[in-house]
Order: C-alpha cells, then sequence, then structure tokens
C-alpha cells in the first residue's frame, strides 16, 4: 500500500499512477468539488485519460455541511486578523450553540460522502476524455 500526500504535484501523480498499474494499492488526496471531479483534476495534472481509467478503482468525497441557518450569531472582529485579512469592525459568524448542535455551536461528526466505484462504463467515458 502507497500512500501519496495532500495534493500531489504532477510527478508524484504519474508516479502514484505508474504504482497503481503494477498493483500496487495508492491512495491519495486531490482538490476538487466532487468524486467526479477527480478525473478532471488528474487530467490537469497531466495524466492521460487512459491511465487515470486503467489505474482508478473508485474515487471518494467528503464534505462537511454548512452551519445550520438558526445556529449562528453575528458577531464584529474587535482585533486585526491577518490570516483572513480582515480589520476591527469587519462582521464574521460564529456558531452560537443550539439545541441542533448539542450546544456546541458546529457539526462534529456530520460529513457528507460521496463514492464512485469504477464499472465498464465509468471506464470507458474517462478512457475517452479528452
Amino acid at each position: 500500500m502507497i500512500l501519496v500526500g495532500e495534493g500531489p504535484r504532477q510527478r508524484d501523480a504519474h508516479i502514484a499512477v505508474e504504482a497503481a498499474l503494477t498493483g500496487h494499492m495508492v491512495f491519495t488526496t486531490l482538490h476538487t468539488n466532487s468524486a467526479a471531479g477527480s478525473f478532471t483534476r488528474l487530467g490537469e495534472m497531466g495524466i492521460e485519460p487512459f491511465l487515470v481509467s486503467a489505474s482508478t478503482v473508485g474515487v471518494m468525497a467528503q464534505a462537511c455541511p454548512p452551519p445550520l441557518p438558526e445556529c449562528k450569531e453575528e458577531q464584529k472582529l474587535d482585533e486585526p486578523t491577518a490570516v483572513l485579512n480582515m480589520t476591527p469592525g469587519e462582521t464574521v459568524w460564529k456558531g452560537k450553540g443550539c439545541d441542533g448542535l448539542r450546544h456546541e455551536g458546529r457539526q462534529r461528526t456530520r460529513r457528507f460522502y460521496e463514492v464512485m466505484r469504477m464499472s465498464p462504463k465509468l471506464r470507458k467515458m474517462v478512457a475517452a476524455a479528452r
């Protein structure tokens, strides 16, 4: 089994595909908005569609649900926040804690997953992509 770190570089992606083609189980993460977006992302990284088709068993996407609208409160920023490029007085939203979120102000364990297993039809579609 081979694990490739988050957001592989083009060179790492090629090595991962070659390893998968020789029988190794390869796991990696990509920055996409959906499971299907993984195929496009690999193509953008220069991986030929026929190689993606031949080396992929399946892809999975994970998303965190947005906060519940009734469980947030407006707050004025009192200090500059360089990381977010925000200045004092700007509005931010903070989880206030409600019954729906167990009074924690955030959804801890809820995640949405999308799984795509490679089927013969999907394999043909990916291989034919340009």
